[in-house]
């Protein structure tokens, strides 16, 4: 999903079919609309010891991340303050 809505985002030469489409179509224009609206710029993080996200927590959630976890293991574990 996040390729198809990066190349409709960022079209490329073999796209122009699609987005004169795209761009024709009112209904389908306000729905490209939504799904651009909708996609984060940033990917969602839980923590591991609780589950709750940064939009749970709140704006000002900081979450750390287990360094011997990414050293030894090449793997975030991340966990909030709370």
């Amino acid at each position: 999903m996040m390729s198809v809505l990066h190349d409709l985002g960022s079209p490329g030469p073999g796209m122009k079919k699609a987005t004169d489409l795209m761009s024709s179509d009112v209904t389908m224009a306000s729905g490209w609309a939504h799904a651009l609206s909708s996609v984060r710029d940033k990917p969602l993080i839980r923590c591991q010891n609780c589950t709750k996200s940064t939009e749970e927590i709140g704006p000002n959630a900081n979450f750390m991340a287990c360094s011997v976890c990414k050293t030894k293991l090449n793997f975030v574990v991340h966990y909030c303050s709370q």
